[in-house]
């Protein structure tokens, strides 16, 4: 079996009707300008995965004008937001700018969203980011992706959102934001009224009370798994009460006293499920207690809200 290590000019000259090429897990590190002349017409799906790409020469994938998906996952592109020359922002997609709708840059080392090469994709639906160094998302981040359904940022550094990243996806469903280094969102914060899911596990949050997502009326799972989270509130969530199905709180510091109440009625109320396993932490009476199966609720006095009571 060839190993290849470069792709030359013309590579694919004498399969002008390749639809798909998948060159994955091997140890390319070159691509001339023109590797993919004579599959501009043709090429829908391109795969580079697990390689040793550090950079792509200006325009490679410019006249790729059918191309759908593009995976470069996990190789070893970087992105420098003052350099116009950076190895992505020199692989400008131009005429697929219509065509491309999946873009796979996981796992890689990039320090911010490749804002030159990702906003003029408008026809995007799947972007995944997901194991980078990304810190922050930025104003202008998203700001032609209208057409978004997935962002995967999941497993990346970011400690700060704009308030007003998310704004330009209006259509956006799905959002992973999970294992990063967030403790708090901005109350500010433009959530996308088209979510159906939202993914904030393995983060530092506290609480979200304070952020506005009760217009969040197609929401129906929300995962806040492995944060700070002691008493969680229904306020933010009240919008979502006739989508929501179900809430992951999983090993989270849990206070099961009766300041915890309104929450367990809001749920049973509007028939949203709490994930499986989930227990409490405070006080230290009911630790590892099934917070839906251990306690009694129902024995919690208005005026003893930090009251404790074992189910029978």
């Amino acid at each position: 079996m060839r190993t290849v290590k470069h792709l030359f000019d013309s590579e694919f000259r004498l399969n002008r009707k390749l639809h798909t090429i998948e060159l994955v897990f091997g140890v390319l590190r070159r691509i001339d300008k023109a590797a993919f002349r004579g599959v501009e017409h043709s090429l829908t799906v391109l795969s580079l995965a697990y390689n040793r790409l550090r950079r792509l020469p200006e325009g490679t994938f410019a006249k790729l004008e059918r191309l759908q998906t593009l995976d470069l996952s996990f190789n070893m592109f970087t992105d420098n937001p003052e350099n116009a020359s950076s190895p992505l922002n020199q692989a400008l997609i131009r005429r697929s700018d219509w065509s491309l709708q999946q873009l796979n840059l996981a796992g890689n080392r990039l320090l911010v969203v490749p804002q030159r090469l990702i906003v003029p994709l408008r026809n995007l639906r799947v972007l995944n980011l997901a194991g980078n160094s990304i810190k922050n998302l930025k104003l202008d981040d998203f700001k032609s992706n209208v057409h978004l359904l997935d962002l995967n940022l999941q497993g990346n550094r970011i400690e700060y959102i704009d308030p007003k990243a998310l704004a330009p996806l209006v259509k956006l469903r799905h959002l992973n934001l999970a294992a990063n280094c967030l403790s708090q969102l901005s109350s500010s914060l433009h959530v996308p009224e088209s979510l159906e899911s939202i993914n904030l596990s393995h983060n530092s949050i506290a609480s979200l009370d304070y952020v506005q997502m009760s217009h969040l009326a197609r929401l129906k799972t929300i995962s806040l798994s492995s944060n700070y989270i002691r008493t969680p509130s229904a306020s933010f969530l009240a919008g979502s009460r006739e989508s929501l199905v179900s809430i992951d709180l999983n090993d989270n510091p849990l206070d099961c006293s009766c300041t915890l109440r309104p929450f367990i009625e809001w749920l049973s109320a509007n028939k949203v499920t709490l994930s499986a396993n989930t227990r409490c932490y405070y006080p230290e009476a009911l630790r590892g207690q099934s917070l839906i199966d251990q306690v009694c609720w129902s024995r919690c006095e208005d005026d003893r809200r930090q009251s404790i009571n074992f189910c029978a």
